[in-house]
This record gives structure tokens, C-alpha cells and sequence, in this order.
């Protein structure tokens, strides 16, 4: 419960943590903060699920984006976090 109360208060810090982990860029989720469409939270959510093989449509990714952002981002950590699967290739390299 800790954890959704994180997101919700802090979400700019903890989505620039997850991008990292996912191997991307750490400002990226900054780029969010111009316009109401998410098109860094929607590409990040879609990236996440093709990688872990979660079923879901783009339309729904492009919902969940735009109208919940906190959700999204909380959701993504737990499934990198849950599945402790290597996130990128980095991860494979330094195993």
C-alpha cells in the first residue's frame, strides 16, 4: 500500500527510477509534463507489456495514459518488480 502512495505523491521521481530500470533514458518520463495526451507514459506502458507478454490493446494503453498516469506508472513497477525477469540488455550483460 506503501508503494501506491509513493507513486501517487511522487510520481515524477519514481517514473524517471523505473525508466532507468527498464533501460531507458532517466528524464524521459519528464518529457510528460507538456499536453494532456501521455505519449511517454503510453510508449513505456506498451513497451512493458509486449516485453512480459501482457495481454492488452494500444487503445486501452492510450487510456490508461492519458487519464491515469500515477496507475499506469504503479502498475509497470510492479510488473518489473513481480516478474524479476532481466528488464534489458544491459541487465543480461551484468549477470
Amino acid at each position: 500500500m506503501w508503494k501506491g502512495c509513493l507513486w501517487f505523491w511522487c510520481c515524477p521521481c519514481s517514473a524517471c527510477r523505473l525508466s532507468r530500470t527498464l533501460g531507458q533514458c532517466l528524464c524521459l518520463p519528464l518529457l510528460d509534463v507538456c499536453g494532456c495526451v501521455r505519449p511517454i507514459s503510453f510508449s513505456m506502458r506498451v513497451l512493458v507489456r509486449q516485453r512480459y507478454g501482457i495481454r492488452g490493446t494500444m487503445c486501452r494503453d492510450c487510456l490508461c495514459s492519458t487519464f491515469c498516469v500515477p496507475c499506469v506508472w504503479c502498475q509497470m513497477s510492479r510488473e518489473v518488480s513481480d516478474r524479476k525477469l532481466p528488464a534489458g540488455l544491459g541487465d543480461l550483460i551484468s549477470r
